[in-house]
């Protein structure tokens, strides 16, 4: 049988204040929450691995340094998919290949389109490594 597995993560940060001015004047973005599926193991020759992430970060829920650098550009304040896949040449050397799709959220957490009040740009990312392991 192939392995499969599902997850999710929620994060909420409960220190962040609430906006005092400009388009998100009163409000608090400090959610994130990433849900996702996998199937195949990946670890020795000839075996593969996909996974599918749908992630949505807001702009204060988690400190930006620690967020996944490809994801979105790197930092907060966007939401998309990420499509991951390996395959294993043999057992300390993978073919792995990534695709993001992502959006930048607004300032405001609205999709409105405005340059004034907005900062919407997609940022859409494909990447291939072959990464080898030592013992």
């Amino acid at each position: 049988a192939v392995p499969f597995g599902v997850f999710a993560e929620y994060v909420q940060n409960l220190d962040a204040k609430t906006l005092p001015v400009g388009p998100s004047a009163g409000k608090k973005l400090v959610t994130a929450y990433a849900v996702g599926a996998s199937i195949g193991k990946g670890k020795k020759a000839k075996e593969w691995r996909l996974k599918l992430i749908y992630q949505d970060l807001d702009a204060d829920s988690v400190l930006g340094l620690l967020t996944d650098s490809d994801f979105g550009g790197g930092g907060t304040d966007s939401k998309g998919y990420v499509l991951r896949g390996k395959y294993m040449l043999t057992d300390s050397t993978n073919l792995a290949l990534a695709y993001f799709r992502t959006e930048r959220k607004d300032s405001n957490g609205v999709e409105n389109g405005d340059p004034l009040t907005s900062n919407p740009f997609d940022v859409n990312t494909l990447q291939l490594d072959v990464q080898f392991k030592t013992k």
